[in-house]
C-alpha cells in the first residue's frame, strides 16, 4: 500500500537501508545464498581480484584483525531461483512488489492472439526471457507487427520520403519553417504536425544543419 511504501522510503532516507518482508520467498533466497558460498569455494569465472578462494563455513578463510580483502564472484544465471527472482519484479515503490496482472500476465494477455507468448528467463536457449510460438506458423506469415513509438527517416532518406509515411515518389512539400521535413501531401503534413511541431522549433534554430537521426529521435521521445 503507498502508507507502507512511504514508511519504506522514509526509513531508507534516515538509516540509509530497508527490510523488504516476502519480496522473494525464503526457499529461493536460500538456494541463491548457496549458490554464492559455491561460488565463493570454487569460483566458476576466476576472480579478478586475484583471491583464490573463501569459505562462510571456515573463519581461517575470512580476513582477520585490520587486513582486508575482496573476492569476486559472478554465479552463473542458470539455476531455478533466477527465474523466480526475474519472475518477480519491484516498481518504483520502493518495497511494493507489481501484482502478476500487471507483469509477465499483461505480456501473455498481449502475445496471445498473435499466437505468441513470453517464455521465462532461461527457458529460451538457455538465456534470457525471450518470445515463443503457441500455434504453427506458415511460411512468409507475419509473427507481428507493431506501430512504433516514435520514427524518423534516416539522413540519407531526407530529401526523398515522406516524413509522415515515409513512402517514395512524387514532389514532396518541404516545411517552410525547419526546412527538413517533406510530405508528399497536404493531408500528410497535417497530420504529422502534432508530432513535428517541438521539434521543428529545434530544426529551425539548426537550420542549415540537421542533426543525426539518433538525436532526431531522442528528441522525438523526449517531446
Amino acid at each position: 500500500c503507498t502508507i507502507y511504501a512511504d514508511r519504506l522510503r522514509a526509513a531508507f532516507a534516515r538509516d540509509g537501508w530497508v527490510t523488504i518482508r516476502r519480496a522473494v520467498e525464503p526457499a529461493t533466497m536460500e538456494s541463491l545464498m548457496a549458490q554464492i558460498a559455491r561460488e565463493l569455494e570454487a569460483p566458476s569465472i576466476a576472480a579478478e581480484s586475484g583471491e583464490a578462494s573463501a569459505s562462510l563455513d571456515r573463519p581461517d578463510t575470512w580476513p582477520s584483525g585490520g587486513s582486508r580483502r575482496v573476492l569476486e564472484v559472478t554465479p552463473p544465471g542458470d539455476a531455478a531461483h533466477w527465474a523466480e527472482l526475474a519472475a518477480r519484479p519491484v516498481d518504483g515503490g520502493v518495497g511494493e512488489r507489481k501484482p502478476d496482472s500487471t507483469g509477465t500476465a499483461r505480456w501473455h494477455e498481449a502475445l496471445a492472439p498473435w499466437g505468441l507468448t513470453l517464455a521465462a528467463a532461461g527457458a529460451v536457449g538457455g538465456g534470457g526471457r525471450g518470445l515463443v510460438t503457441t500455434r504453427s506458423f506458415k511460411r512468409g506469415e507475419v509473427l507481428m507487427r507493431v506501430t512504433p513509438a516514435v520514427a524518423v527517416v534516416s539522413g540519407r532518406h531526407l530529401s526523398s520520403r515522406c516524413h509522415h509515411s515515409h513512402a517514395t515518389g512524387g514532389r514532396l512539400l518541404v516545411c517552410s519553417r525547419c526546412g527538413c521535413a517533406r510530405y508528399c501531401s497536404a493531408d500528410h503534413q497535417r497530420a504529422a504536425w502534432a508530432g513535428h511541431r517541438d521539434e521543428c522549433a529545434l530544426l529551425a534554430q539548426t537550420r542549415p544543419r540537421v542533426p543525426g537521426q539518433t538525436v532526431r529521435l531522442l528528441a522525438r521521445l523526449l517531446a
